[in-house]
């Protein structure tokens, strides 16, 4: 017959690393590749361009937004 002692208790597994914003954008652009690949030469540079577009708008409409908020901010202050 076996004796019962204390149950030794594993500890949990650590939780699993966040993924880095950089890292989580890195592997969307790299999941586009494989149908990229598929395409012509000519249509993949459209698509680029498009999304160098897409990008470029965005990133002007960040500034904006955050230049109106600090123009706010000054605004508030006096």
């Amino acid at each position: 017959m076996r004796q019962s002692g204390p149950m030794l208790e594993m500890p949990p597994p650590p939780p699993p690393p966040p993924v880095v914003e950089e890292e989580d954008d890195l592997l969307f652009f790299r999941s586009l590749l494989p149908t990229m690949r598929l395409m012509r030469r000519i249509n993949r540079l459209r698509l680029r361009l498009t999304i160098q577009k897409a990008v470029l708008e965005a990133a002007v409409l960040e500034a904006a937004v955050l230049e109106a908020a600090v123009l706010e901010a000054a605004i508030l202050d006096n």
